[in-house]
């Protein structure tokens, strides 16, 4: 967990969360970069598992969002 230091400064250590960590918005992009990479170069189980990953992960940050209440003044 100690490399994920230098990789993610905005997150402290005593304050690490994997929830913090699935809601970046960073990160689904990520994972659907990565998913369509794996898929290009012919990796069709890691392809079928990223996209699995990603749609938890997106899932996970709807809820997450939209829980939220919106304090909207028109």
């Amino acid at each position: 967990m100690l490399p994920l230091l230098f990789i993610f400064p905005v997150v402290h250590y005593s304050a690490f969360n994997i929830l913090e960590f699935i809601m970046y918005m960073f990160l689904p992009f990520l994972i659907a970069l990565t998913t369509a990479l794996s898929a290009l170069l012919g990796k069709k189980r890691v392809s079928y598992f990223l996209w699995w990953v990603l749609l938890v992960v997106t899932i996970l940050s709807f809820i997450h969002h939209s829980t939220d209440s919106l304090n909207l003044s028109f």
